[in-house]
C-alpha cells in the first residue's frame, strides 16, 4: 500500500514539489511527520472551494457531485476519498453485491442490513436527467404524494412527526410516541386528535422505589434497605395535560430502563442485590403527597425523600454558597481600600469596588485609610506590594 494518495503521486510523477504545486491542493491540517507530505492522509489534499467543482460517476452510470459523496471513509484497508478518485455513496437501490461496484464494498450482510456503499470514479461531464439527484428528488416527490395520500384517508387526522417512512416497502407506518410530543409540542392545534391541546400545563409524577441489603458485617446484616424517592419528575418543563395523560399511559418500563441504565447499571457490579421499581405513575398539574403514606412508610423502616425538597435544599446551599463568595469578596477589597486607598486601584478594580460597595462605603473606607496611624518603612514586603503597588517590588516607598 503507497504512503501517498493518487493525486499526491500524480503531481509529484509531474514534478511538482513540497515548494511548488497547484493552487487546487494544499496540505492537510494536523501533519503529524517531519516532511509536509508524511502526513496521515497521503500527501496533498483538494481544496475544498474545488472540491465543488467535481463530479464523480458511479459503476451503473449515474453522475453524482462531490459534494454528495462521503469523504473520506477508511474501510477493508482502503481509503475511499476523493485524493483516491473513489469517494462512496449510499447506493439509491440497496444492493449489497453489485458487480458494477467495487468488490471490496459487496455487503456480506445482504440488502436487509449494513449501508451498501457505492464506489465512484471522476467524470468530466454531468447530467441531471441521469444523476442521482434526480433519483432522490423522484424519491422525496414519491414520498410527499404518499403521505399526502395517507393524510387523505385519515381525514388529515396525522402527524408527521409519528410517521415512519419505509423507502423499500414505499410506505408510511404510524408510530405513536407521546414523549415526541414532549420536546416538538406544547399548546395548540394538535392535528393528531384534530383539536387544540388542553391549555392547562403539568408534569408526569412517579416514586422512584430502591432496595438492597445491609452489607456491613454487623448484627443487622443481610437486613433489608429501601428507600423511596417520590415526586420525581419525568419531563424537564410542564406540558399540555393532554400529553402529559398520553405518556403516563405508556408504563413505567420505559423509564424504570433509563433510570438502570443511567444511574444503577454501574452499581449494580458491587451491589448484587440492588433493585429498582417505578411507583404511583401519574399525570399532575403539580406534585400531590400523601402524608399518611408518607408517615406509614417512614413507621414500616423505609426512608422516604421527596424530589422537590431536594431540589429546594440545593438551591438554598447554592445561594448560601454564592452569598458566602460575595462576602469575602467584599471583605478582601475593603480590606484593600483601608490598607492602599481607593486612587490605588486599577480601572477594573475601582469599577469593582463601586459594583460591590457603593460610594457611601467606600467614602467611609478612604476616610479609614487617609487617617490610619502613620509609619514609615524603608523596604516593602512582597505581600503587601501585591496589595498596594504593581510597579517593580524592589523600589523603595514610604506608607503615608
Amino acid at each position: 500500500m503507497s504512503k501517498y494518495n493518487l493525486l499526491t503521486e500524480r503531481l509529484l510523477s509531474e514534478g511538482y514539489t513540497e515548494t511548488n504545486y497547484p493552487d487546487y491542493v494544499r496540505f492537510p491540517g494536523g501533519c503529524y511527520g517531519k516532511e509536509p507530505l508524511e502526513n496521515i492522509y497521503g500527501g496533498f489534499e483538494y481544496q475544498s472551494g474545488y472540491i465543488k467543482k467535481l463530479y464523480f460517476r458511479t459503476g451503473c452510470g449515474l453522475f453524482v457531485k462531490a459534494e454528495k459523496c462521503i469523504s473520506p471513509m477508511s474501510y477493508a484497508g482502503v481509503e475511499w476519498c476523493y485524493e483516491n478518485n473513489n469517494p462512496v455513496i449510499r447506493c439509491p437501490f440497496w444492493k449489497s453485491a453489485c458487480e458494477k461496484n467495487d468488490r471490496l464494498l459487496w455487503n456480506q450482510s445482504g440488502e436487509k442490513g449494513g449501508l451498501n456503499f457505492c464506489a465512484c470514479h471522476r467524470d468530466d461531464r454531468y447530467s441531471y436527467e441521469e444523476s442521482l439527484e434526480k433519483v432522490r428528488d423522484k424519491r422525496d416527490w414519491e414520498k410527499k404524494k404518499l403521505y399526502e395520500e395517507r393524510s387523505q384517508k385519515q381525514d388529515g387526522k396525522i402527524c408527521q412527526s409519528h410517521m415512519r417512512y419505509d423507502e423499500k416497502k414505499k410506505q408510511w407506518d404510524f408510530i405513536y410516541d407521546p414523549m415526541v410530543c414532549t420536546k416538538m409540542c406544547n399548546i395548540g392545534f394538535c392535528s393528531l386528535r384534530n383539536k387544540n391541546l388542553d391549555p392547562k400545563r403539568g408534569n408526569v409524577f412517579y416514586d422512584l422505589k430502591v432496595m438492597t441489603v445491609r452489607k456491613d458485617d454487623t448484627f443487622f446484616q443481610g437486613e433489608p434497605l429501601v428507600s423511596i424517592e417520590k415526586g420525581r419528575r419525568l419531563l424537564e418543563k410542564p406540558v399540555s395535560m393532554d400529553i402529559c395523560r398520553e405518556v403516563a399511559k405508556m408504563g413505567t418500563e420505559h423509564i424504570r430502563d433509563d433510570i438502570w441504565f443511567n444511574r444503577f447499571s454501574y452499581l449494580h457490579l458491587y451491589d448484587r442485590d440492588l433493585k429498582i421499581e417505578i411507583l404511583n405513575l401519574r399525570a399532575e398539574a403539580r406534585e400531590s403527597r400523601d402524608l399518611e403514606q408518607d408517615l406509614e412508610d417512614i413507621r414500616n423502616g423505609i426512608t422516604v425523600v421527596h424530589e422537590s425538597d431536594q431540589i429546594q435544599a440545593a438551591k438554598k446551599r447554592k445561594r448560601e454558597k454564592r452569598q458566602e463568595r460575595k462576602e469575602k469578596r467584599i471583605e478582601r477589597m475593603e480590606k484593600k481600600l483601608r490598607q492602599c486607598g481607593y486612587e490605588s486601584l486599577a480601572a477594573g478594580e475601582k469599577y469593582s469596588a463601586n459594583k460591590m460597595l457603593g460610594k457611601e462605603r467606600i467614602a467611609e473606607l478612604e476616610e479609614e485609610y487617609r487617617n490610619r496611624p502613620v509609619q514609615m518603612e524603608l523596604f516593602v514586603s512582597y505581600e503587601k506590594y501585591k496589595i498596594c503597588n504593581r510597579e517593580s517590588w524592589r523600589i523603595l516607598y514610604i506608607v503615608l
